[in-house]
């Protein structure tokens, strides 16, 4: 998975791919996203987990595990129990108290907090439930952390990973997968690119914004990773039109070219 810039190749003397006239709009449809965006093709393999075992989305059982300040794992000091067996007026001290009411939650919720330690080196610190990692927990291996909420052994909830190529995903999974709001970054050389918006099983789909080094901008309509519909682009040099775009190739624009012509020219 690499790091490039995704380009626009119209091959017309007026769109960002001639140095020349860097950031302009393109003269005539298809000339916008005639590609695949490199990152679409990237995202696809974002879950691609290439750990032996143990990894966010379940694998192997881990060889071995210590406990850690574990819910569920003390119990109520014998000086706070009275003969019938309920708690006494006695006086104990703060850890104490945390213990008795996490033996309290961990046997109302079913959760016991633990740190695992995975054949690959990997390692999870957070709770589990019936031994799948279930609830608020981190997960840390050679290639990624992710932080957040787990149910049934994989990322559901809100969570943030973050891939030491610099990728950073923050955001809402559903069963291990980005779903839902969220923000990805990728580190290129020229740059930082973003999309922020909706996600359906880690493709772009539904409302969003995707930002280029080069402060090229598309705002608008995605469908399985692709824009697709309506949209605003943006320019390097700051123009901006409002188009349609079909499987990520671009259609037409909602306005005929002279008139927004001049409306950038105004807008300079």
């Amino acid at each position: 998975m690499g790091n490039q810039v995704p380009l626009e190749r119209c091959g017309s003397y007026c769109h960002a791919c001639d140095p020349t006239k860097d950031g302009s709009l393109p003269c005539s449809s298809g000339y916008v996203g005639s590609e695949e965006f490199v990152e679409t093709r990237e995202v696809k393999q974002m879950h691609a987990w290439t750990s032996p075992a143990g990894t966010p989305r379940g694998g192997d059982r881990p060889t071995a595990s210590q406990s850690g300040t574990g819910l569920g794992l003390r119990r109520t000091p014998t000086s706070a129990l009275n003969r019938s067996g309920t708690m006494s007026q006695a006086t104990i001290t703060t850890s104490q108290e945390v213990g008795v009411l996490e033996g309290l939650l961990g046997r109302l919720t079913g959760l016991e907090e633990k740190t695992l330690q995975y054949p690959d080196g990997s390692t999870f610190t957070g709770c589990l439930r019936n031994g799948l990692r279930h609830g608020p927990g981190v997960f840390r291996s050679h290639t990624e952390i992710y932080e957040g909420e787990w149910q049934d052994d994989v990322q559901h909830g809100a969570g943030r990973q973050i891939w030491n190529d610099g990728r950073c995903y923050e955001g809402q999974y559903v069963k291990g997968h980005f779903s839902g709001k969220g923000k990805m970054v990728w580190k290129t050389p020229k740059g930082d690119m973003c999309y922020q918006g909706e996600y359906l099983d880690d493709l772009k789909h539904g409302m969003g914004k995707f930002t280029w080094p080069d402060g090229r901008c598309y705002d608008g309509e995605w469908l399985c990773g692709k824009r697709h519909g309506r949209g605003a682009y943006t320019t390097s040099r700051g123009d901006y039109r409002i188009g349609y775009w079909s499987e990520d190739r671009f259609i037409r624009w909602e306005q005929n070219s002279c008139e927004q012509d001049s409306l950038n020219r105004m807008l300079r």
